[in-house]
This record gives C-alpha cells, structure tokens and sequence, in this order.
C-alpha cells in the first residue's frame, strides 16, 4: 500500500522554517502543522497568521491539525486552499451535531476535514461519523508534545477504521501522528495507515530531515 509522509514543523529549527521547507519539500508530500492553544493541550504553538504564511510559502498541501478548545474560531481566521486538509479533534466539541456543524463549514470552502481522536477516545464514538470527513486520524500519542513513544494500542484502532470504512463503503484516508519512525513505519503502513505525520524521527535525525525522510520512502 502506497502512503504519504508529512513532516510535521512543530519539531523543524523553528528559526530557519522558510529553509526547512525548501529543502524537504521534494521529498514529502506536504506539511503537518500543530495548532496548539495551551487549554486543549498543554503546550502552545502557532496561530492563523503562521498558517496563512506558510500556506504562501509552499505549493504542497498543508495538513492543519487543530488541538485547540474552539477550532471555530480559528477556522474563521484561516486561508486554507483546496489542495489544505485541516482536522478537527473529536474530543473539542461537546456534541457530534457541533462536530459536523463546522465540517459542513469548512467543506463549503473547498477545502479538506480530517476527524481526529486521542487516545483515550474509543473508534465507537465516531463509527457514526466517518462518511463525512476526507482523513480519520488516529493519535497514536497524547497529543501536544513531540518525541512520545508511539502507543501499540494504535494498530488496533487502524484494524478497526478499515472494518467501518469496508462495512460502509467509503474512502477516508486513515492517518497516523505520534511516534512514526524508521523502526515501525513498515508495521504501520502493513496495518492500513495511509497519512504518516513524522516529527522528531526526521527532525533529530543524526544526518539530517532530507535523508530521514529519503529513507522512510524506501521502507
């Protein structure tokens, strides 16, 4: 099975992005960008203004991962193109109905919505949902800090994805961030992972992202 990698710049040298950008991207097929509110995560990060640069800085899709309280409000403040993916955390909202509210939103713009869930979230809570969204993602960490371990209990919730997309005809994407690496990339992609978001691997890598990267496509 074919899958796409997403270097994820939260863990990119923070004060040269634009050369980052530039010299990884002919080996990736776009961006992963942590929106992070220090509320629905302990960290924070960038904001609307960031994404929007970014988004002006490469042609390549960007995958905008909202883990934040209210994604509402940073949806209204973003540029998203239609080549952009941005994903929404099951675990922000406080009913499926406000959920699918703001992916109508979003969809109307053309541009792509992903369904995120934590790891503490069971795939049951969404089976209902999964006709509506482009990509699920499946933290295979707790989300808001790179460099976690990835957790085997991942593999069992992507055996599940592929059993409601089959039992319901669809074709969302199944995606992955949070401690994709060398040593079980081949495991993920074998289990039915499509989307793999990679951060320290690529980014701590000993000679550098490009090669990383280079060697993660040859698995």
């Amino acid at each position: 099975m074919s899958f796409k990698l997403y270097p994820s710049l939260i863990a990119a040298d923070l004060l040269d992005l634009r050369t980052a950008i530039k010299e990884l991207e002919s080996s990736c097929d776009g961006f992963h960008l942590d929106l992070m509110d220090h509320h629905f995560v302990p960290n924070l990060s960038w904001g609307p203004d960031f994404v929007n640069s970014i988004a002006c800085a490469t042609e390549l899709p960007l995958w905008v991962h909202l883990m934040v309280t209210d994604p509402g409000a940073i949806i209204e403040q973003l540029q998203l193109r239609t080549q952009d993916l941005v994903t929404l955390h099951y675990e922000s909202f406080t009913s499926p109905e406000l959920l699918l509210e703001l992916a109508l939103l979003i969809k109307k713009t053309n541009t792509k919505v992903g369904l995120a869930v934590s790891p503490k979230t069971d795939i049951s809570v969404i089976i209902g949902l999964l006709a509506q969204f482009h990509q699920i993602l499946i933290m295979s960490v707790e989300p808001g800090f790179s460099g976690q371990q990835l957790l085997p209990a991942s593999y069992a919730k992507i055996e599940q994805l592929i059993q409601a997309r089959r039992d319901q005809n669809l074709n969302f994407r199944i995606a992955v961030d949070g401690g994709v690496n060398l040593a079980n990339l081949n495991k993920l992609v074998q289990a039915g992972a499509q989307d793999l978001a990679v951060g320290a691997a690529v980014f701590d890598s000993f000679d550098g992202p490009v090669a990383e990267l280079q060697r993660l496509r040859a698995k």
